[in-house]
């Protein structure tokens, strides 16, 4: 005898993340289920945004784009479909069988959240010395003494004494001064992976005044040695080559570390990404010439990550064109990853006004990934660019950050647990 008994609603639940609203029903679902649209949830009496519908087992989950908050008034209702009981269809809420379920007027859920909210969002402040004179240009993280605590190592470009410096986390917040090592001049910025394979961080400096990139080998104590210094960038006459932004990644899938950075030279500033391949040995990047690919003009951040979902890390460059001159939009550049160490050209996407740094994450939890993206001195904004999943990107929404504020680097993280 075949099953015509539609399912019934059971009851509603917040997830303990306050991401999702979960509809109980009386039996198992179909593996389809209505649109988002067929769905509303209501917080302290206001609509909230549904991302997407799904089922699981006897339970749709709705998955909201805003976090609810522990002890907000939250209901959940559903406008079924016309009946369509002849075909197992993805219109409506249906048992396996294809029974619809009935519309459910606003029902209160239970407030299952203990995110934080926003206002408990606050931060202490542990200030870590440098040293005299000291000009902290940029900084990355990394447990270098393998204690199971983040430490971190500073890129100090002072230029009469440029070096990479460490220091040693307690696991409380405060931090004692490890080891250091001279690297180039101007050491822009700095990045942190096992190079050599032997379980401890290692360290790369891009160096802008010397155009040179300083690789520093590292113990399992934290101690650094200067290792190998490698050429920036291109030789071309006439012009002083920059490097600015560095990065590591493994660009063809072997499980070692890359590297990767952002180049200026010429009176235009015209742009290069370098790509250096890690030869697998104990001295990772010895006798390994670097490749240059086009990007835009003037670039300076770079940032990895997986913009297509094919499991290869791909690059994005921001460009900052016409340096000192009149006000123009800049760009992004996106290499796509071919997983052999080489890349796809250059796709570029216009964005605000001198743009400078990156970060990447899934803000709108879509799954795919997505950009922050810095505009400093006039515009002094941020950006965010969502990611459509093959390499494009939404227009971008901007954020002011104040007047004067001068934003340079930017990262992404779950600041308050939700």
């Amino acid at each position: 005898m075949s099953d015509t008994t539609a399912p019934t609603f059971v009851s509603a639940a917040t997830s303990g993340d306050g991401a999702e609203v979960q509809l109980t029903y009386s039996e198992t679902l179909g593996s389809t289920t209505a649109p988002p649209s067929a769905f509303n949830v209501s917080v302290d009496g206001s609509q909230a945004s549904i991302a997407r519908a799904t089922t699981s087992g006897s339970n749709v989950i709705l998955s909201l784009t805003s976090s609810i908050q522990p002890g907000q008034s939250v209901s959940a209702g559903y406008t079924a479909p016309p009946p369509n009981n002849s075909v197992t269809t993805n219109s409506a809420v249906q048992d396996v069988a294809g029974n619809d379920a009935s519309s459910l007027n606003p029902t209160a859920a239970t407030n299952n959240s203990t995110a934080l909210s926003d206002s408990s969002l606050n931060f202490s402040s542990t200030s870590v010395a440098t040293g005299t004179d000291s000009i902290p240009q940029d900084v990355a993280t990394a447990d270098f003494n393998r204690d199971g605590i983040l430490d971190l190592v500073v890129a100090d470009a002072k230029t009469s004494d440029s070096r990479a410096r460490i220091y040693l986390g307690d696991g409380i917040g405060g931090f004692t001064t490890g080891s250091s090592q001279p690297v180039g001049r101007l050491p822009w910025s700095i990045t942190a992976n096992d190079f050599n394979g032997d379980g401890d961080v290692d360290v790369a400096t891009a160096n802008n005044l010397d155009n040179s990139i300083s690789v520093l080998l590292s113990d399992s104590n934290g101690n650094l040695s200067a290792t190998q210094t490698i050429n920036g960038g291109p030789t071309v006459s006439g012009a002083t080559t920059r490097p600015r932004y560095i990065t590591n990644l493994d660009c063809n899938l072997d499980g070692r570390a890359d590297l990767a950075w952002t180049i200026s030279y010429g009176p235009t500033r015209e742009g290069k990404l370098a790509i250096l391949i890690n030869n697998g040995s104990s001295d990772p990047f010895l006798g390994v010439t670097a490749t240059f690919l086009p990007i835009g003009t003037n670039p300076y951040g770079l940032v990895a990550t997986d913009l297509n979902g094919d499991g290869k890390a791909d690059l994005i460059a921001a460009n900052s064109p016409n340096p000192g001159g009149a006000d123009v939009n800049g760009s992004i550049s996106v290499l796509l990853s071919n997983g052999d160490g080489t890349f796809q050209s250059a796709q570029s996407t216009s964005v605000g006004i001198k743009p400078r740094y990156l970060s990447s994450g899934d803000y709108n939890r879509d799954g795919k990934q997505d950009l922050a993206l810095t505009l400093s001195e006039d515009e002094n904004k941020v950006q965010i660019l969502l990611g459509n999943g093959s390499g494009g990107f939404s227009s971008p929404t901007s954020y002011a950050l104040g007047s004067d504020s001068g934003p340079r680097d930017v990262i992404s993280e779950d600041f308050n647990a939700d």
